[in-house]
């Protein structure tokens, strides 16, 4: 997958205007937590100075590895009201409008397949931009932070060791399709190691399922898409 960034900062958002210099330490995944796949528009309804949310990139769910730049990433972000605003390289990844909030995190899907290709297109999009910033800056996405995080943790992981506002983004949507951020980092891992060789086979996490037909439709809608794919179990 060929990873495309388009520069396209919020200049309209306060924090950008702030330009707040932060030391950078690492990554900090969330996803967006509105039904609304396209990066672009995201950034549009951000890019005021009345919205208290500003990222440095967003990741498109819509068109593979379609991702905008939107604060230059030496800038602090507004993204977890804590640990991650300060220390680390913030990004969403966009949701599915497959999907509808109900209340908080509570969703229902309303297309089980459209919802699978576009949270699974959003998160492989998600693993190559981690890929990039890890290898320009010679970061080990396995590596423990002074703040007990993981070089590349989520808003999630941050509530958890309480370092983030109260948010359990992308565990809420990744969960529904057995994804982790284990699973999430140790992609990272092996694309860095792997290199930028396009003849070199990447190791995607797809999914874990608890009955065997509802992984081999995944394994064939990937065989209709061109990957290579198989069944391993645990």
């Amino acid at each position: 997958m060929a990873l495309k960034i388009e520069t396209y900062f919020l200049t309209r958002n306060r924090c950008y205007q702030q330009a707040i210099i932060g030391e950078k330490r690492g990554l900090q995944v969330h996803s967006i937590g509105t039904p609304q796949g396209n990066a672009k528009a995201v950034a549009d309804y951000w890019n005021q100075p009345s919205v208290s949310e500003c990222v440095h990139y967003i990741v498109d769910c819509k068109t593979e590895g379609k991702v905008l730049y939107t604060l230059p990433e030496a800038y602090r972000s507004w993204a977890d009201a804590g640990y991650g605003n300060r220390h680390l390289i913030t990004f969403e990844i966009c949701e599915t409008d497959a999907m509808r909030y109900i209340d908080g995190a509570k969703y229902e899907v309303l297309d089980e397949k459209k919802f699978r290709e576009d949270i699974l297109r959003g998160y492989r999009g998600a693993v190559e931009l981690c890929t990039k910033i890890c290898r320009e800056r010679g970061w080990d996405p396995m590596k423990k932070l002074d703040s007990g995080l993981y070089l590349i943790s989520s808003h999630d992981e941050g509530r958890i060791a309480g370092e983030s506002s109260g948010h359990i983004d992308p565990t809420h949507v990744w969960s529904r399709l057995g994804l982790s951020m284990d699973g999430f980092r140790r992609e990272v891992k092996t694309a860095l190691e792997l290199g930028e060789d396009p003849e070199k086979m990447y190791l995607v996490q797809a999914g874990a399922f608890s009955q065997r037909s509802n992984a081999e439709e995944l394994v064939k809608r990937l065989h209709e898409a061109g990957f290579e794919a198989f069944i391993k179990r645990r």
